[in-house]
């Protein structure tokens, strides 16, 4: 054997001459594979001007007088680029990436850090923006029962301002589908997309009041509630600011009762009415068999029951009153 098995030093021979040549080549293989530290990792030819013992780790596809080399140590010595290949377990670290890497026998991989890491990825490699990225059927984060902590967890998620965001974002294949946090204000918001480029406002939480928010951005009282065909809105105002705008035709509250807008102006105090079905009749069943609900269908019912005056309002039915003021609120 005329080289060592693992850096491949060569060995002086007995009676061998010119001895320090064989000397320094190994001392050359040293100064190039001990504490490696390279300029980067993603050039794939030489640069033009290197000084004495530049170390670069080579890109695919190699070219120029890095053809062939991809993966391998380059080092710049004595005017000439000589080529290392890797072995299992050497380390490598980047300077223009700030980070260390180590050589797994296949590929260059980030290796475990210190205690205080920059980046940090498991089973995948972090970049300048997923800091900490994990490839994993599952992650677990539990109580503290080793140091021991309070019995308590709680992740954080903290931003600059409210201009910014703090949230959780769900993807399919890479492309959002919901995200629910702080989205550029400190309401709580969550929303929704069928193909990661258009929102849909889902529910939406105010922070100064707690009013809540369902299809919409922002609510507009304690309960708000809209969608294509409707709109609700529960409030407990006691004046005309009370009554929140409402498209006619569609639902509205005003303090604790419910305002079916046909048109117009809610402050008018002409009465809407709703109509609710009948409690079902019951006719007579023969001696020891069971009694049976008469049914009656909805247009059969509206016929028999015409709207009427308050004083002859069939039983069954509804009757809602949108004021400004005092005043009856619903009569049955």
């Amino acid at each position: 054997m005329d080289q060592s098995p693992a850096l491949g030093l060569p060995y002086i021979l007995p009676n061998q001459a010119q001895k320090h040549v064989t000397h320094n080549e190994a001392l050359r293989v040293l100064d190039a594979v001990v504490q490696i530290g390279v300029a980067s990792r993603g050039e794939t030819s030489p640069p033009p001007a290197p000084a004495d013992g530049t170390r670069h780790i080579v890109a695919a596809p190699g070219a120029g007088a890095w053809a062939g080399q991809e993966e391998a140590l380059a080092a710049f010595l004595d005017g000439a680029w000589h080529f290392f290949a890797p072995k299992a377990g050497w380390l490598a670290w980047v300077a223009d990436e700030a980070r260390l890497l180590v050589w797994d026998g296949a590929a260059w991989r980030v290796a475990a850090s210190s205690d205080m890491a920059t980046l940090f990825g498991v089973n995948t490699e972090p970049d300048a923006v997923n800091r900490l990225s994990v490839k994993s059927d599952g992650v677990l984060f539990s109580h503290d029962d080793v140091t021991p902590g309070s019995g308590g967890v709680r992740l954080t998620l903290n931003k600059q301002d409210a201009a910014a965001t703090a949230s959780v974002l769900f993807q399919s294949g890479y492309s959002g589908r919901a995200e629910f946090g702080l989205a550029g204000d400190d309401n709580w918001r969550v929303k929704v997309s069928a193909d990661g480029v258009s929102w849909r406002p889902a529910l939406a939480v105010d922070a100064a009041t707690g009013h809540v928010a369902v299809g919409a951005a922002q609510p507009q009282g304690p309960l708000h509630a809209e969608g294509e065909d409707a709109a609700l809105v529960l409030g407990n105002a006691l004046d005309p600011a009370g009554i929140w705008s409402v498209a006619p035709g569609r639902p509205g509250f005003y303090e604790d009762h419910l305002i079916v807008a046909h048109g117009g102006d809610l402050s008018d105090p002409a009465t809407h009415r709703m109509r609710l079905p009948k409690a079902p009749r019951r006719r007579a069943s023969p001696r020891g068999s069971p009694s049976r609900t008469a049914s009656v269908s909805p247009a059969r019912r509206a016929r028999r029951s015409p709207t009427t005056s308050p004083s002859t309002e069939p039983a069954g039915s509804l009757r809602f009153v949108a004021r400004t003021g005092a005043g009856p609120r619903v009569s049955v």
